[in-house]
């Protein structure tokens, strides 16, 4: 899967026309420059994960999105493949690719689904996709699914309420206000403050 170009809007081609052939050459460098170092970010990112998992006896598999040679050492539902979906999708909405963003999304929440205690991850990930699906349009009624799921996990019983959970919890609570949950968020607040006294 390759890089797309960036989306623009009307008013952007517009700036872009206007401008001289000096802007334009070095508008286009510094997107190029961002579109490399995201590259370099992701790349990164995956030799980390492998050298990580170097030792461990999971069955080889080529990593779904990568060419590199490192890539070949993660299980398509280990957990951490999840992590790395989830930086991969933020590397994507920093160019403003909202297809490939979605995708990494979904399939990080396939993976953790396939794994034991990761309520407090998955609902993160549907609240990232609320976000992402509100700055394309602030009335998809997918972004209250999204945002009603995420709560049904992070009230499940079978949650461990230990640090990590507390810290989950924090990463959701402002964006239920954003979305006009109050009486959520303050409840998430006051269950990440009751778990932090706790530890």
């Amino acid at each position: 899967m390759g890089l797309l170009k960036p989306k623009r809007d009307k008013y952007e081609d517009k700036l872009i026309a206007d401008m001289s052939d000096k802007q334009r050459k070095d508008k286009a460098e510094r997107l190029e420059e961002q579109r490399d170092d995201v590259v370099r970010r992701i790349e990164k990112l995956m030799v980390r994960i492998s050298k990580e998992m170097k030792n461990s006896k999971l069955r080889e598999r080529p990593f779904p999105l990568g060419n590199s040679p490192n890539d070949r050492d993660l299980d398509e539902y280990d957990y951490k493949m999840a992590a790395l979906y989830n930086n991969m999708s933020s590397a994507f909405s920093d160019l403003g690719e909202r297809a490939v963003c979605e995708e990494c999304c979904f399939k990080a929440i396939e993976i953790l689904e396939h794994n034991a205690g990761c309520n407090g991850e998955i609902a993160v990930t549907l609240v990232n996709l609320a976000h992402l699906y509100h700055e394309e349009d602030p009335f998809d009624e997918r972004i209250y699914e999204f945002m009603d799921k995420a709560w049904e996990l992070l009230i499940s019983d079978e949650n461990e309420q230990d640090g990590n959970f507390a810290f989950l919890c924090s990463k959701c609570a402002p964006s239920f206000g954003f979305f006009g949950y109050f009486e959520k968020e303050a409840e998430l607040k006051k269950l990440t403050e009751k778990i932090y006294a706790l530890s």
